[in-house]
């Protein structure tokens, strides 16, 4: 017998180097922003490599429209904040994240049309990927429960937001019936192994992965249950998995990765309070130096809404008020750590429709692809998307390279790779049967 006869032989000679190359750096995505950036870069690369071949006339099917309204809404995104950067000669290097996400859409465009004819080396593409990706999420989660927040690849607000995407992706594929169960265990496995890393990160803005992981979960198994004839005599997979995922968070209740989100919860109530009192005594914690600088957001955009105060504009406004208020919390951030306010604040309204665009973008693809049938890829979606929109109300994710590098490749496998595994699945139906009865020739 030869190697290549072997089933592990036969899967490294169904995927190309650089979906290896993309699943080994994912492995090490937790771990190292360089190997996320990489990661990114391999995957844009080798998109818009295949872009050109995949677009010429003669191929066929057509392209579904889920790619081209996410295509639409990243370069609209992008031109509204381009405008505003050469009107208040912005330096370009914070565009970076615009710039990620147009350059991931169109690369979604390539893989789709270059992975769409090869169905047997796009199902090995993704099983590797979600492998990589479980692993990553469990060195993690071993990484920040020894080391803590301040010790993770990333600023660990960012850091948390990817693990979280992470999440979405793996969640979605371990619910995907068109895989084995001995992969989809895993892949759940690793989804909660990175919601719980998110929260032994002590990022609020992403402690909504939670939600969004118990509540799919929860949905899953009552459907399960009511399908089931005999639920209690003869559980499911998906039931034995929520039961295990229970029993390991009662478990983990009373250990560290369960203190330190709720130690860091009644943190920021604590600080919350203290500010609605006095918002100046409140501002040099870090829950009270967002209200206020929220609050002064609010009224500098009041004043000046259509175009913003653009970059060094908002460095003086931060400095005035770090000054009022004598806080040093505010002195040492760059940024209002409100998504939509920094984009009004930088650049007025078309900074918010660029936001706005990403967000919309991502909707209408999500309800696109779920139309189309493509539920695992809607399901991904729609959760990075949640983490995304409810993330940015308490930071500024856009201002880090580790968050923009993995919200796009995430969205652009989601889109352009995972949004083809529904047909992977669905089986020809059988040719219709030949007449028993021949014509009879005159």
């Amino acid at each position: 017998m030869s190697l290549r006869s072997l089933p592990s032989m036969r899967l490294i000679h169904q995927m190309s180097w650089p979906g290896w190359w993309l699943a080994s750096l994912l492995i090490l995505a937790s771990l190292s922003s360089s190997a996320l950036g990489v990661a990114w870069f391999l995957f844009a690369f080798a998109g818009l490599w295949q872009l050109l071949p995949s677009i010429t006339p003669n191929k066929s099917p057509p392209y579904p429209s889920s790619l081209g309204i996410w295509v639409l809404a990243a370069v609209t995104g992008f031109s509204a904040k381009a405008l505003l950067t050469v009107y208040w000669h912005d330096p370009w290097a914070e565009r970076h994240g615009e710039i990620r996400i147009l350059l991931g859409a169109i690369a979604a465009y390539g893989a789709h049309g270059y992975w769409r004819d090869k169905p047997i080396q796009r199902q090995t593409l993704l099983t590797w990927v979600s492998h990589a990706l479980s692993l990553t999420s469990l060195l993690g989660l071993l990484w920040v429960a020894w080391q803590g927040r301040g010790h993770v690849a990333s600023h660990p607000i960012p850091w948390a937001g990817v693990m979280a995407l992470f999440s979405c992706w793996l969640l979605a594929v371990g619910l995907d019936k068109g895989f084995s169960w001995s992969q989809r265990r895993w892949w759940l496995a690793g989804s909660g192994s990175a919601v719980l890393a998110v929260l032994a990160s002590q990022s609020r803005g992403f402690f909504v992965v939670a939600l969004w992981w118990l509540g799919i979960m929860a949905v899953q198994g009552w459907n399960t249950f009511k399908k089931s004839p005999q639920p209690w005599l003869k559980p499911s997979h998906t039931s034995i998995t929520i039961g295990s995922m229970a029993l390991l968070v009662l478990t983990l209740s009373y250990t560290p990765l369960f203190e330190r989100p709720l130690m860091s919860l009644r943190a920021a109530v604590s600080e919350v309070r203290i500010s609605l009192g006095d918002p100046t005594e409140g501002s040099n914690s870090s829950v009270g130096a967002r209200l206020y600088m929220w609050r002064r957001s609010a009224q500098a955009i009041a004043q000046s809404p259509w175009l913003g105060y653009g970059h060094d504009g908002r460095k003086q406004l931060l400095n005035t008020w770090a000054e009022e208020a004598g806080s040093d919390e505010i002195h040492r951030l760059g940024h209002v750590h409100n998504e939509y306010l920094h984009q009004l604040i930088d650049h007025g309204l078309p900074g918010l429709i660029s936001q706005l665009a990403f967000l919309l973008g991502l909707l209408c693809t999500t309800l696109q692809l779920r139309r189309n049938g493509s539920s695992s890829a809607a399901m991904a979606l729609g959760g990075m998307l949640l983490v995304y929109a409810v993330g940015n109300l308490s930071n500024v994710n856009f201002a880090h390279n580790y968050f923009t590098a993995g919200l796009s490749l995430m969205t652009g496998l989601s889109i352009g790779v995972l949004g083809l595994s529904q047909t992977l699945t669905t089986k020809q139906a059988p040719p219709p049967a030949r007449s028993s009865q021949l014509t009879r020739q005159p």
